[in-house]
């Protein structure tokens, strides 16, 4: 979106056209110190619309095809939250401040082709992490559906979106309606070189040569995958842990994605979402700290290993012959 299309898209409003890569810190980061100096103040609305969609089978997707979604939608979001609150706070403008991140309804759902874009769940659980309450500022996320936009009418191609089109374009027209300043980023996708959830991206690549080895090997009928996801992707209440939830729940829709898509070879594919279980991982939590979380245990214990080894063992059997796509919580109950 360059200064043209701003004025004529918001006439009569004070505007700033950049061009961002999501991906990168250093881009973001240099928007933000534009915006500041140019208004004298951070933006205290942000809305986070960029996002690629790469259309594809599971086991058609290579290494490029996910780091690129998962850059842009769930690393882009975090970057610019990270920054943006940062700017709020040291320029003393988090009062009243408002994030809206765009998820997609397709992050609650099951779509066969669209496993990479389970990166829009970890969207939704990064929003509701509790670290800037704090700070009166707000963070919401919206899910749309299926809306016409450039993104749609390519949803075959190599697409993307931004605030330059599709619904960012109407997030910008709207919030300039209501008189704010509109800061317009479009976004510039390349070839990423990282990943912002590890835990995710295991999942993806173990799932992914793990299908094809079974239907090479005519090996495929009755097989089991079995992914470990954490209740935190649910109920994210912990501050800290947005990233770790983020990935989490990313592995819950990729889940559902590959029930779909391996359903036909006869794998089943399940999550497990373990809650407040005694491992290594929760060894260092403080006495005062771990009775606080067991007393939101309906049990009122933590769990032991061997109660989640059992339920995915379970899972792994013929037993569970007809579980498909499912999250099974071992939780104790979560009050």
């Amino acid at each position: 979106m360059n200064s043209v299309s701003c004025m004529l898209l918001f006439p009569g409003t004070e505007h700033i056209a950049l061009h961002i890569n999501v991906e990168d810190r250093s881009s973001v980061e240099t928007a933000f110190k534009d915006v500041t100096k140019q208004f004298s103040k951070p933006p205290t609305i942000i809305v986070n619309s960029a996002g690629i969609m790469r259309n594809n089978l599971l086991m058609k997707h290579d290494d490029s095809n996910f780091d690129d979604i998962i850059n842009v939608n769930l690393k882009g979001t975090f970057l610019v939250m990270q920054i943006a609150v940062k700017a709020m706070i040291e320029g003393n403008a988090t009062k009243n401040s408002s994030i809206i991140n765009i998820s997609s309804i397709a992050a609650r759902g099951r779509h066969i082709g669209v496993s990479t874009y389970s990166a829009k769940a970890g969207v939704i659980a990064m929003t509701a992490s509790l670290e800037f309450g704090q700070f009166e500022i707000r963070v919401n996320a919206v899910l749309p559906g299926l809306i016409e936009t450039p993104m749609i009418a390519q949803i075959f191609f190599d697409s993307g979106a931004g605030a330059g089109s599709g619904i960012g374009r109407e997030v910008c027209r709207v919030l300039a309606r209501e008189g704010a300043n509109v800061v317009a980023a479009d976004q510039n996708i390349k070839a990423a070189q990282e990943t912002v959830a590890y835990l995710e991206e295991g999942a993806f690549l173990v799932t992914q040569t793990a299908v094809k080895a079974m239907i090479e090997g005519n090996a495929s009928k009755n097989s089991s995958i079995i992914n470990i996801s954490s209740i935190l992707a649910k109920h994210c209440n912990f501050i800290g842990h947005s990233i770790y939830c983020a990935s989490k729940a990313g592995v819950i829709a990729m889940t559902k994605c590959a029930s779909l898509e391996f359903g036909q070879f006869g794998i089943r594919v399940n999550a497990v979402l373990p809650g407040l279980i005694i491992t290594p991982m929760t060894a260092n939590i403080p006495g005062e700290t771990m009775e606080m979380l067991i007393k939101n245990v309906l049990l009122q214990r933590a769990g032991k290993p061997e109660e989640v080894a059992e339920v995915i063992v379970f899972l792994a059997s013929d037993r569970s012959s007809y579980i498909n796509g499912a999250s099974i919580e071992v939780t104790g109950g979560i009050n």
